[in-house]
């Protein structure tokens, strides 16, 4: 009788001349003919089990971290591709003579903010099924006198994109689109659908020097919706004041998208619903590629 040489169990004599499987731990016993210790073998073979699986562990790392440098570099690729996509954020400052605004002005501002509220109502009103009126603007049912929408777009009047000096109005065809309804939440004011912009058959800039110009001489002319907006605002909120930024993408048709105003230090849904609606009716220059624009502007009752 003898010993196994990995678990100590009782062998026969044969079983260690011979060699052949241990009856206790069924490991291989090599027998007096083996030329090393047969713990040698097992330890090899361990000892290569576990290589492999160091190898197979690096091999995992490597994949991995490359899929995350793949992912950064897809990632900062897209983000690229995205900005060639459009121009970079025109940041716009606007001083407070922007606001010295002359009673007729803003008058013009007021019929101006009544016939785009006017032209979205009847839009609205067609899209949800609303009566459309009859030749002659009599309405299906010989109720109140309602004109038809297409006229009452045509007869908006806007000259904040006139190109001469002196300031006339030129005359344009009617973009005829479909709104979408207004929402204001508790977060910012962003409207999404398009505007009723007039389009003009105006050449597309593409100098980013003079989409500028173009882009701050539009807004300059829009001052006395904003200042109107405010002055109605007043009127139920007499302490209404501070700051509100406003972020909007013209797109190349000229129209205004993406639109977000937000008060910095109050809230007031009514008021930037009231100026988020003018500025999706503004209208600017054709451009080739989307231009975002952001400005904050400052409004106090006693400036």
């Amino acid at each position: 009788m003898g010993q196994c040489p990995f678990c100590k169990g009782q062998v026969s004599a044969e079983l260690l001349r011979d060699g052949g499987a241990c009856p206790h731990c069924l490991n291989d016993i090599p027998g007096e003919d083996a030329a090393t210790d047969p713990g040698v073998a097992l330890r090899a073979k361990e000892a290569a089990a576990k290589a492999a699986a160091q190898r197979k562990r690096k091999i995992t790392s490597i994949a991995l971290a490359a899929a995350v440098l793949l992912s950064i570099a897809g990632g900062i690729g897209y983000t690229e591709y995205q900005r060639s996509l459009q121009y970079a954020v025109l940041e716009l400052s606007f001083e407070n003579e922007f606001f010295v605004i002359s009673p007729d002005e803003l008058a013009q501002a007021e019929a101006e903010v009544k016939a785009q509220e006017e032209a979205e109502r009847l839009a609205l009103a067609a899209n949800t099924g609303g009566k459309k009126a009859q030749s002659g603007g009599k309405s299906s049912g010989g109720g109140e006198y309602r004109p038809r929408e297409d006229d009452a777009l045509a007869q908006l009047e806007d000259d904040r994109l006139s190109t001469n000096d002196g300031g006339t109005t030129a005359s344009a065809p009617v973009a005829q689109t479909t709104m979408a309804p207004l929402k204001v939440g508790s977060g910012p004011t962003v409207i999404t659908g398009p505007s009723t912009a007039i389009k003009r058959d105006l050449p597309t800039l593409t100098n980013q020097a003079e989409i500028d110009k173009m882009v701050k001489t539009a807004m300059k002319r829009n001052m006395g919706q904003i200042k109107y907006c405010y002055e109605s605002a007043l009127r139920s909120t007499p302490n209404l004041a501070g700051r509100w930024t406003f972020d909007f993408t013209i797109g190349t048709d000229g129209t205004t998208q993406n639109i977000s105003v937000k008060g910095e230090t109050m809230r007031d849904t009514a008021f930037e619903a009231c100026l988020a609606g003018r500025v999706r009716n503004w209208a600017f220059q054709p451009i080739n590629k989307p231009q975002p624009v952001t400005f904050s502007l400052p409004f106090d009752s006693g400036g």
